[in-house]
């Protein structure tokens, strides 16, 4: 069948070849790539602790509008966007560490 020797040959049934990542993107690119994704992981994951903390109503404000602006920002410049999350989340850690343990 001609159909089972095209997938045998190229990696799929759809007569696409199997290209893995390294051929598509230079090492630049990859790089570029992974901090994204590394961005994307953190802003993920001050989106979740800025959920979980218990904040009076200004305080809230003004993190969620950090946080959003940063998450804007990086759209445009990983490496400053980067940056401003180092210190958001600096700032959300002085905040937790200044909270009353319950």
């Amino acid at each position: 069948m001609q159909v089972e020797q095209r997938a045998d040959q190229d990696g799929d049934e759809t007569g696409h070849g199997a290209t893995s990542a390294g051929e598509l993107f230079d090492s630049e690119e990859l790089r570029q790539l992974s901090g994204y994704a590394r961005l994307a992981e953190l802003l993920k994951e001050a989106h979740g602790v800025l959920r979980g903390m218990d904040l009076e109503l200004p305080d809230r404000a003004d993190f969620v509008r950090r946080l959003l602006v940063i998450t804007a920002a990086s759209r445009h410049d990983q490496d400053d966007a980067m940056r401003r999350l180092e210190r958001f989340l600096s700032a959300v850690d002085e905040k937790r560490g200044a909270a009353p343990e319950v």
